[in-house]
This record gives C-alpha cells, sequence and structure tokens, in this order.
C-alpha cells in the first residue's frame, strides 16, 4: 500500500523507469502541494510516474520554497503572471494539469465580496480557460481545487462548458481533511477532469458530494495513522461540551487526535531556532483582549482545529485558525476568564509552520528555507492545498484505471 506522501526520490522503485512518465504543469503552483500529492498517488502506479514538472507561479516566496524542495533535474519554475502565457508554451507539453487559482473571488466568509469573473484575480483563471480552449493537444487529466464557494458559481459554469466542449468527463468533491481522520476543518472543492476514451456517447459528469465519498479509495490516508487504544471509547472532541457559550467544530466519528502532529518544544527550537520558536508564543497583550475569550483553543486530545487561512500568526480570529494549550489537553476545558492572560499567560502558542504542515500532509522532509520569516510561513501554508486530500482525489482517478 502506498504511503500518504512521497519519499525521497532515491526510494523510489526501480521499476518506475518502465512506467509512462507523465509531464505536468502546475499552474498556481504555490509550494508545490499539487506535485506532492501527485507524486504520492501514483508512486507505486504499474503504469505511470512522475516525469518533469514546470510549476507557473509570479510569487518569488512561493517559488523559493519550491525550488529548495524539488530537484532541478526534472523541474522547472516560470515565474510570470498566467495571464502572459502563450498557447505555443503549453500546447501539448503536459500530460497532466494541476490548478489552485486565487479563492478570494469565491470564499463565502464574513465580509466577503464574491466578485467571481469580476475580480482582478480570476484574470489568471480566465486565461487557463482560454488557453485550455485553444489547444490542440490538450492534457489528459486536469485537477483543480478552491472554496467551497466556487461551487455553483458563474465562474463554474463556464469551466464545466469548457471542460465539456473539450470532450472531458469529471468528478467533484466536496472534501474536507477530516474525512481523511486528520484533525482540521477545511471544506474544499476539487474536480478531477479527464479526456473522455469514448467521446461521442454523451457521458454526463459524475459527482461524488461528503455524503458519498467512497472511504475504499482512502487507502494509506487512513492506514498511516496508528490507532489510539481508546478510540471506541472516546469519540470527544473540542466542541462537544454542549452548553459550552463557545461553540466551536466537531469532529467527525474516527478522527484521530492533534497529539499524532504536535511537537515537542525541544523539537521545535531544534527546527527553527530559538527566536522563531519565541514568535509562536500568544503574547498577554492578545490573550488580555475581550475577544480573546472567543478564540479556538485546543490540546492535544482534541479531534478538530479550525481552518487554518493565510492570516493565521496575524490576525487572531477563530476563523483564522486554532490556538494550542500547552497545559490543557482538550478545548472545551479551558476557562474563559474575561482576561484570559490571568490564567492562561505562558500557556498558548500557535501552532507552529511544521506541525502545520504535517496536518496539511506535507512529507517530512519538507523544509522551507532558513531565513523565511514567520509570518510568510503561516502565509504560504494557509494559501495551500491540503495534500492528503488531493493524494485521494488523484487515487481516486489513477488507481481506478489500474483496476
Amino acid at each position: 500500500m502506498a504511503p500518504l506522501v512521497a519519499p525521497p526520490s532515491s526510494t523510489v522503485p526501480q521499476e518506475a523507469k518502465k512506467r509512462e512518465s507523465l509531464r505536468v504543469f502546475e499552474f498556481f503552483s504555490g509550494i508545490g502541494g499539487m506535485r506532492l500529492a501527485l507524486e504520492a498517488a501514483i508512486l507505486e502506479h504499474p503504469l505511470y510516474t512522475v516525469g518533469e514538472c514546470t510549476a507557473v507561479e509570479c510569487s518569488d516566496i512561493c517559488n523559493k520554497c519550491y525550488e529548495a524542495n524539488f530537484s532541478a533535474d526534472n523541474s522547472r519554475c516560470l515565474q510570470v503572471n498566467i495571464e502572459s502565457l502563450h498557447i505555443e508554451k503549453i500546447d501539448g507539453q503536459a500530460d497532466v494539469w494541476t490548478l489552485s487559482p486565487p479563492c478570494q473571488p469565491f470564499t463565502t466568509t464574513k465580509g466577503a465580496l464574491q466578485k467571481g469573473s469580476e475580480d482582478n484575480r480570476s484574470k489568471g483563471f480566465a486565461h487557463v480557460m482560454s488557453m485550455l480552449t485553444l489547444t490542440s493537444l490538450p492534457p489528459r487529466w486536469i485537477f483543480f481545487e478552491n472554496v467551497k464557494g466556487f461551487r455553483g458559481s458563474s465562474v463554474h459554469s463556464e469551466w464545466a462548458s469548457v471542460l465539456q466542449a473539450k470532450g472531458y468527463v469529471w468528478e467533484e468533491f466536496l472534501l474536507s481533511p477530516t474525512h481523511l481522520r486528520r484533525p482540521n476543518q477545511r471544506m474544499r472543492f476539487y474536480m478531477a477532469c479527464e479526456l473522455d476514451a469514448k467521446p461521442g456517447e454523451g457521458r454526463l459528469r459524475r459527482e461524488i458530494h461528503t455524503a458519498a465519498i467512497p472511504y475504499a479509495l482512502l487507502g494509506s490516508a487512513t492506514a498511516a495513522l496508528e490507532d489510539d487504544e481508546d478510540d471506541e471509547n472516546d469519540e470527544g472532541g473540542e466542541g462537544e461540551n454542549e452548553t459550552s457559550p463557545f461553540p466551536a467544530a466537531v469532529a467527525p466519528p474516527g478522527v484521530k487526535r492533534l497529539h499524532n502532529w504536535v511537537l515537542t518544544d525541544e523539537s521545535l527550537k531544534s527546527d527553527l531556532g530559538e527566536s522563531n520558536f519565541a514568535e509562536l508564543q500568544v503574547p498577554d497583550r492578545i490573550l488580555s483582549k475581550p475577544w480573546a475569550q472567543g478564540l479556538s483553543y485546543v490540546g492535544v486530545d482534541d479531534r478538530i482545529t479550525f481552518c487554518f487561512t493565510s492570516a493565521y500568526g496575524k490576525t487572531f480570529h477563530k476563523s483564522s485558525g486554532s490556538l494550542f494549550h500547552l497545559r490543557i489537553s482538550r478545548g472545551k476545558d479551558v476557562p474563559r476568564p474575561d482576561d484570559m492572560s490571568s490564567v492562561h499567560s505562558g500557556d498558548v502558542r500557535l501552532f507552529a509552520p511544521n506541525e502545520l504542515l504535517g496536518l496539511f500532509g506535507f512529507p517530512e522532509r519538507y523544509r522551507f528555507p532558513e531565513d523565511m520569516k514567520m509570518r510568510h510561513r503561516f502565509k504560504l501554508i494557509g494559501q495551500s492545498v491540503n495534500v492528503a486530500v488531493v493524494e485521494h482525489v488523484m487515487r481516486s482517478v489513477f488507481w481506478r484505471k489500474a483496476e
């Protein structure tokens, strides 16, 4: 059974050389989450392996992370605005396209404008749709990720029309890491698109929603975590106290506890250095605010965290992500006086970037450049895809072909 994340290239099976190398174009590549998911999804596939990857990303910080984690032998970064790409550069150059365009035009959070195609940040994706329409040799597979609000938008309808016109069939997913037993609430919309092997038969798209997730396809994603001895007798998590004046998200059954991902102070200091480790501490000036009692606090025995966003560590609000309590094992047991600093001074910290990478399914070997500031690390993770969830989506396509 394939591991959750791909091992270093030196451990890739030798028989991989006999498989077809898939050329990949990663639009809006970020820090490489889509590529990691693909590598993990087909690591032991009998037919395919990952070949040359082209990452298209305008952010210099993202590209520094990408280049630090992927070999230049089979990778290249194009630091350009996607709108400037010409069709000649991409037509017939890839077997797989991955897309994770900006989510802000479709986000449903409070105060969001939801301007969709009228948002300037949608121009890059609009250009990708235009290029796909013009291709004479389109990719065989396209994998797409965005926020839940993308589904049902006018841009979603336009995208579906482009796919249908080019002869694709596809599946749509609404998935959260909690469906893979990971203690993080992050519902996202996914599409797995494939050129129809039998065009002209009028096959309709297939949709899979959270109520009908094919758990048999989860494979290594569920096997990768060891079971807790007392799981059967203790399914609680943050938010199980129905009388709490500070309700929180509730974990579905089977979600694993945070202790599987939380690192020791010694490990964090070794990895981050003393100064960066100190930045994790939530200061008393924050805890003393009246609104601090309404933040999301979790401990090692909790099974859910709020969605971590690019504002984590910069904006203190439960909608930007949960905070970790060092002394109390469950968030429901955290006392919430008017002045939280009077009780919890020195006991609350941010989740470290490498802990978040683990929750997001990144392999342990993944590293940020040592000189990268903490706020940039948090921002990049918050903007990334969840590797484990994307791997599941990709496995549902590639391993069906192997059967």
